[in-house]
């Protein structure tokens, strides 16, 4: 989604999304924890209303509907912090028309929180099973090349 955000943005979009993010800067600085979370979730509205695809922005509007966890802020003043600068840094990213950065900025922010929901104790969020290893198979003679395959199923 943000990808296609950076590449359908205009100019006036860009800046909407600055006046958003100075928002959020002055409510981590004075302390508003619940503006912060209400402006940040306004920026990611922006993204998600201006990426240019009416279909995914329905699809993602009824995946946010049905998380409960759209709203779920961890205040505590680092993850405030955090999540700041990891803004700021996705937000100059859009402006700079960098769609891989911004893509892999909002990937690992996305992990992080993730990160800080599954430490906070809530119940339902315990750790998942570690992924299944795969096992390379016998190579696979085909003519004079030996190639080799991996089962990445198991």
């Amino acid at each position: 989604m943000i990808e296609l955000y950076v590449a359908n943005a205009e100019e006036a979009d860009l800046r909407e999304g600055r006046v958003i993010f100075d928002r959020m800067r002055a409510a981590a600085s004075a302390g508003d924890t619940e503006t912060f979370f209400v402006e940040r979730v306004r920026l990611h509205d922006l993204w998600m209303e201006r990426c240019g695809n009416v279909t995914l922005h329905r699809a993602l509007i009824a995946w946010l509907a049905r998380m409960s966890v759209r709203r779920l802020g961890v205040g505590r003043r680092e993850h405030v912090e955090r999540s700041l600068i990891d803004h700021e840094r996705l937000l100059i990213a859009c402006e700079e028309r960098d769609a891989p950065l911004a893509a892999a900025l909002l990937r690992s922010m996305t992990l992080q929180g993730l990160e800080v929901i599954r430490r906070s104790g809530l119940p339902g969020l315990e750790e998942e099973a570690p992924p299944r290893r795969t096992r390379a198979r016998a190579p696979v003679r085909i003519g004079d090349a030996d190639l080799v395959s991996t089962d990445l199923t198991e």
